[in-house]
């Protein structure tokens, strides 16, 4: 039976009459040609230490006419650099304001720490609906804590306040305000 090597995903899959040899990529220290016609796949942290493989015996890849060649196309087979281009330094530093960005919403999501309301209704008599969110947040979407402070004696200035959900966490949306269930909060 012909040798056939092939990527498979984080492995290196080594098929012969002998059965399948998956080897991890990252295992993989070096590709060396012995002699004019053996490939050596030098493995890492493994009992297994060599692998050899005589190039007129492997059918895949296809096209190799000598070991060098057969060892250039298993080295391909591990280079991520020709799939994937390198991040650059600003690009680094977006992804670490993105995930600073993410930390602070996160936070003030679980903690309800946003402490002044991004929109105000006063449109109802008696009642004020207030919303808390982040600057820039979409009505329509479900990232508002809701409060609605409604006042049930205006002579004697009672008011009681109320939250969506009953709780200040911002997962409601302000544009439902109306149909929302209001309850003391859960704090």
């Amino acid at each position: 039976m012909p040798t056939q090597i092939t990527s498979d995903g984080a492995t290196l899959r080594i098929t012969s009459e002998n059965g399948v040899l998956l080897l991890t990529k990252s295992q993989i220290r070096t590709i060396e040609t012995v002699r004019d016609d053996t490939v050596c796949i030098v493995v890492w942290e493994n009992s297994l230490k060599n692998v050899y493989v005589k190039y007129n015996e492997v059918t895949q890849p296809s096209g190799c006419s000598n070991a060098a060649a057969l060892r250039d196309a298993i080295k391909s087979m591990l280079d991520f650099g020709n799939k994937y281009e390198e991040l650059s330094l600003a690009e680094l530093g977006a992804i670490k304001q993105a995930l600073g960005d993410i930390k602070n919403v996160l936070s003030a999501t679980q903690s309800g720490t946003i402490s002044e309301a991004s929109r105000i209704d006063e449109s109802c008599p008696h009642i004020i609906y207030y919303g808390y969110a982040l600057p820039g947040a979409d009505p329509a979407k479900s990232v508002w804590s809701i409060k609605r402070v409604s006042t049930i004696a205006p002579q004697h200035k009672i008011t009681i306040t109320d939250w969506a959900g009953g709780h200040s966490r911002m997962e409601h949306i302000w544009d439902k305000r109306y149909n929302l269930t209001y309850l003391p909060t859960d704090k």
